[in-house]
């Protein structure tokens, strides 16, 4: 499914955003190309991938039975999960949870009101911050070297890393 200027059921926000009530739920791919950020009041349930040429928000979660990659940020009111991997050009930020099969990857900062879990690592190019703890490396579909276990960030504002290892890498 494509969502651009055309998609019937949009509106175009004041701010210049794009905004859709309700939920989305898509059983198939999503492709996202607009050229302002993209909300969605409610939900976004999709069964296969996101792929967004901008920002991307829901008031509630954000489900994904692949990938998420979006070249903004993604931010959910309520938690992310994505079967594979969770990608963001800038930002990642969730009011719960974040999770992911696979790794979660920011240009910016990552933020969970709650915790983090990755199968393989984590990554931020600015600070982490999450509510109470983090495990990176928890992937139980192969092996995995110690590289792929690192939480990596500039700054760790806040969490507990419980399982993996924190590396801090200034920008």
């Amino acid at each position: 499914m494509l969502i651009d200027k055309n998609y019937k059921n949009m509106r175009r926000l004041e701010n210049g955003n794009y905004f859709v009530e309700g939920d989305l739920k898509v059983d198939e791919e999503l492709k996202i190309d607009l050229d302002d950020w993209f909300e969605v009041e409610g939900e976004i349930i999709v069964k296969e991938k996101i792929l967004s040429n901008v920002s991307i928000g829901a008031g509630g979660r954000i489900k994904v039975g692949d990938c998420i990659e979006a070249e903004g940020c993604i931010k959910a009111g309520d938690w992310i999960e994505a079967e594979y991997w969770i990608e963001a050009g800038d930002c990642i930020e969730a009011g719960s949870s974040i999770k992911a099969g696979g790794w979660i990857k920011a240009g910016g900062y990552i933020k969970a009101g709650k915790g983090m879990t990755a199968g393989l690592y984590i990554k931020a190019k600015s600070y982490i911050e999450v509510g109470l703890r983090m495990f990176a490396g928890l992937c139980n579909w192969r092996e995995i070297e110690e590289e792929e276990m690192i939480i990596s960030c500039s700054e760790l504002k806040s969490g507990e890393v419980c399982y993996g290892k924190l590396k801090i890498e200034k920008e």
